[in-house]
Formats: C-alpha cells, structure tokens, sequence
C-alpha cells in the first residue's frame, strides 16, 4: 500500500530474490511483484522433485509458485540450470552468474618449487555434517601418502573440533598444524604461503574458497559433486575427482606435488582465471544484463 501511494518514482522496479530453495521459499515476492506490475527476478534458484514427495512438499510448492512467477533466473551453476530446464512449465530466462568473488589482495610471492616439505592447505568451518566428512576423508587420503614430505595447515574452528583433531591423531607431531578460527582479513596471506589448496567439498552448493584459493594461486583437488565444477577449470586450475575414494583423491594430490613445475602453471592459470573471469566487474555486466532482459524484455 506505501509503494502504490508513493508512486513511480519511489516504488521498486524489479524484485530480487535470492537463494531460492525448498529451505527457503520466497513467501511474499511473487505477491507484491504481481501486485505492482513490475518484474521478479530470482538468483540462485534450485529445484529438488524429490521435495515434492517428502515432508518439504508444501514448501516446494511455494519455490514452484514463485518460479512460476519470474521474469529471469540467475543460474550460479550447471546443476542447478539442468534443474530448472526440466520443468515444462517454467518460461523464465535462464541466465548463467557463475560464482565470483571481490578481489583479494595480489600474490606476495610465488610458492617455489624447490620447497623441500610443500604445504597444503584447507579452510572449513568444523560442524557435523558434510564438513566434518570433508574433513574425515581428507584424513583418510592423506595417510595414505605419509611416506611423501608435505605438511597441512587447517585453518577453522567449530564444534566438531575434537572429532576432527581425531580423525588427524595418526600423523607425525607437527605434519597438521590447527591453526583454529582465523580473521577473514588474514586467511588470504595464510594461503599465499601454501603450494596446494586440499578441500574434499561433500556437499557444496559450490564453495567460493575455492575461488579464493585459486586467487592466491593455488591449484585445487576437490570432489566432482555439487556446483564445484563451477568453480574452477578442471584440468587447468584444478583437479575435480570423479571418484568419493581417498585412494583417488590422495593419488591427484601426489601427482600435483611431485610435480612442482605442472602444479605452479595451474596456479598461475588459477589466479589469471579468477582475477580475469571471476571478479565483481565481470558479474555485474552480466547482471546489468539479465535486470534489462527482465524490465524491457531485451537482451543488451
């Protein structure tokens, strides 16, 4: 009612709503949208049938209304794209915003590949669930090349701390090094220092410490599962394994340390990629562009 008094000129044009899943389904949006005659845009959408047939059903049917509803749909990764494009009825326009980050500061100094102990490195929040698996399996990997130099620094805290500190009590005294919780401002030049970013990813949406890692020029080893892929050029900046066995996971990281010279070109590759690709200026193009598909029905 205060927007229809207020007028043009201080009414909204576009409703924007982000991250819209089963957990959180847009109540209000696609209400108002309609109500003031402008157009609803969504960013981050995704669409799970088997919600419709479990106890989230009656919040599903409030993700599809609001689907239903919009003008234009950022996709942030191929997965979530492939399950909007089942749905015969959608007729919003899908437009790819792959993940992006703000810029982190520039290399210091790159890693040398003479180091005689390289160092990995991995950031995770320590709670039950997907993360403490991640983390579980990234112990699991690592046992089986002790017999190589390399040395872990896990940055992170939570409650699940002890769980994790066990799943580590089998290597050598000072082979894992907790740094605990870590000030966001200084995680970057924590990263800088290492030669390979290690994070398994059970569960990610698609994990924007990938991009961050790759910004201070790390290759990463991840999992193939979730919107990583999204997140990385596999084979370039990174390794994506196909395989959820530590065997497999443990086998690219000895492959990327016993390599030094192959592992600094992904790293650098890495950098140029997210600097180049993935940055604030790049996502805002594209966004400039799907906010006009979606008030004037044209493409810029």
């Amino acid at each position: 009612d205060h927007w229809r008094g207020a007028g043009a000129r201080q009414a909204p044009q576009i409703w924007f709503t982000y991250h819209l899943y089963y957990k959180a389904p847009d109540l209000i949006g696609p209400a108002i949208a309609r109500a003031l005659a402008i157009p609803y845009v969504v960013a981050e959408a995704s669409h799970a049938p088997k919600r419709g047939l479990d106890g989230w059903a009656r919040w599903q049917t409030h993700v599809e209304t609001a689907l239903a509803a919009s003008d234009v749909i950022f996709c942030h990764t191929r997965i979530d794209r492939e399950g909007l494009e089942k749905l015969p009825w959608l007729t919003a326009a899908l437009v790819d915003l792959p993940p992006f980050i703000e810029a982190l500061p520039r290399i210091l100094q790159p890693p040398k590949p003479t180091r005689a102990t390289p160092k990995l490195i991995t950031v995770a929040m320590m709670r039950e669930g997907v993360k403490l698996a991640s983390l579980r399996f990234l112990a699991q990997a690592l046992i089986l090349i002790a017999d190589i130099p390399w040395q872990l620094d896990i940055i992170g805290d939570g409650p699940a701390r002890a769980m994790v500190e066990a799943a580590f009590a089998g290597f050598a005294p000072g082979r894992i090094i907790f740094h605990g919780l870590v000030e966001r401002a200084h995680i970057p030049a924590l990263l800088q220092q290492a030669d390979l970013f290690v994070w398994p990813g059970f569960g990610e949406a698609y994990g924007l410490v990938y991009l961050e890692a790759q910004a201070a020029g790390l290759p990463v080893v991840a999992l193939d599962c979730g919107g990583i892929s999204s997140t990385l050029l596999p084979d370039i900046t990174g390794v994506l394994i196909g395989e959820t066995n530590p065997a497999a996971y443990a086998k690219a990281i000895q492959s990327l340390l016993q390599n030094p010279g192959h592992r600094l070109q992904m790293g650098a590759a890495a950098a140029a990629f997210v600097s180049g690709q993935r940055n604030v200026a790049q996502a805002s193009v594209i966004l400039d562009a799907g906010l006009l598909l979606a008030s004037t029905g044209e493409a810029p």
